[in-house]
């Protein structure tokens, strides 16, 4: 194994860990975030309803812990997911 091989799987050990331990509507958020690249009216019913969602209000909640633990930034009324590397994970794998 090389060097940049060993470090990615590190990386994607650590995403999946992540992964497991945040709350399930901050996980079905973050993921949808990540699938969309830069998310826009995030609780609106046509974002909550293509991501399969929960209720708009949850989708508060669920955006400030995830802002709170750093995942996801906002600029404007844009969110993104924070790391490249987890988002590109998200991509690929869920």
């Amino acid at each position: 194994m090389n060097f940049s091989t060993e470090i990615f799987q590190i990386r994607r050990r650590k995403i999946q860990t992540l992964m497991a331990q945040i709350p399930q509507k901050q996980r079905a958020l973050l993921i949808a975030i990540a699938k969309e690249g830069k998310a826009k009216a995030i609780s609106s019913g046509t974002f909550v309803k293509k991501h399969h969602l929960p209720s708009p209000s949850s989708i508060l909640s669920a955006v400030k812990g995830l802002l709170e633990k750093d995942l996801i930034t906002k600029e404007g009324d844009t969110y993104s997911v924070y790391d490249i590397f987890l988002r590109m994970w998200i991509c690929r794998n869920l």
